[in-house]
């Protein structure tokens, strides 16, 4: 029997999953989003399917984890798939409690400065808002905008780099 934080995370994954498909569609790095995809899936399945353990530790299956990892790590190796791999740590957070950092990380110039910080207080507002919603079309609306925001701060962190 799965807890109520592993039940919140697998559907964390698939929606999240469902999110980076219809991303794919006519996308130039389709099969990375789809091999993404399927990863979530196979990851929600897994930490769907676990079983707390005796003693009350209760973390990330690992089979899960690592299939969060893989796509994770396909996020990274495959930038212009234009998926932050801050947002795989979405799936996690009802089991582990951590959300992706959210802090800035000082611009060099004003103007990108004020820019990270609108970002970044977009996302917190998604994050306080909506991302604990128990409604699904909710959860998917802020996933998306998550995908979408942490993407931009990406681009916007690279060019201040």
């Amino acid at each position: 029997m799965t807890t109520t934080a592993h039940t919140a995370a697998a559907r964390n994954a698939r929606i999240l999953a469902d999110v980076l498909r219809s991303r794919a569609a006519l996308h130039p790095e389709r099969d990375a989003l789809l091999a993404m995809t399927g990863h979530l899936h196979t990851a929600a399945d897994s930490i769907e399917a676990h079983v707390p353990a005796a003693d009350g530790a209760n973390g990330t299956p690992a089979r899960g984890a690592l299939f969060l990892d893989i796509a994770q790590g396909i996020a990274a190796e495959v930038p212009a798939a234009g998926i932050a791999d801050e947002v795989f740590l979405y799936v996690t957070a009802p089991i582990t409690g951590t959300l992706p950092e959210a802090t800035p990380q000082g611009a060099e110039s004003a103007q990108l400065a004020r820019q990270e910080l609108d970002l970044l207080a977009r996302i917190n507002t998604v994050r306080e808002n909506h991302l604990d919603d128990g409604s699904e079309e909710v959860l998917r609306a802020a996933l998306e905008a998550l995908v979408t925001l942490h993407g931009k701060l990406g681009r916007l962190r690279s060019l201040a780099a």
